[in-house]
């Protein structure tokens, strides 16, 4: 399969160097390093970002399982509120469809707890040993409240 799911208007589809290994179903974001703009995987664990996911290179016989390389050129498209991707959930990360989920800090997504930013919402459940993609929907950026 692919990375996109369900994209509704135009995709916004864009390519950079990366910084730094990056597979496809990753959070990434944009950076300037070395004086150069580069991406790389997103790196504030539940922090804020952007819907910015690392596609596979199809154009290249490239699938899903396929890691680029630091310095290869990345394709990602920019996702916006309800559009649907497979992401790399990180290893053993129980997950119930309709959790909100949240930047790990190394590219893949983790179960949002409190004071963490959810960017996505599971789709389907997950808990397996290895990193796992998994269907997420794009939500507009959430903050966890405490528990009462």
């Amino acid at each position: 399969y692919t990375i996109k799911s369900k994209i509704y208007g135009d995709a916004i589809l864009n390519e950079c160097v990366s910084s730094a290994a990056v597979k496809p179903g990753y959070l990434v974001e944009l950076a300037t390093v070395s004086g150069a703009d580069a991406l790389k995987p997103h790196a504030s664990a539940g922090g804020f970002g952007l819907h910015l996911v690392a596609l596979e290179d199809s154009m290249v016989g490239k699938t899903v399982e396929d890691e680029y390389a630091s310095g290869a050129n990345v394709k990602y498209i920019e996702g916006r509120a309800g559009d649907e991707f497979y992401m790399v959930l990180k290893a053993s990360e129980n997950v119930a469809k309709f959790d909100m989920l949240a930047s790990d800090g190394a590219g893949r997504l983790v179960k949002a707890t409190s004071g963490k930013v959810a960017l996505f919402q599971a789709l389907e459940a997950s808990n397996v040993a290895k990193d796992a993609l998994v269907l997420v929907k794009v939500i507009n950026p959430t903050t966890i409240p405490a528990a009462s």
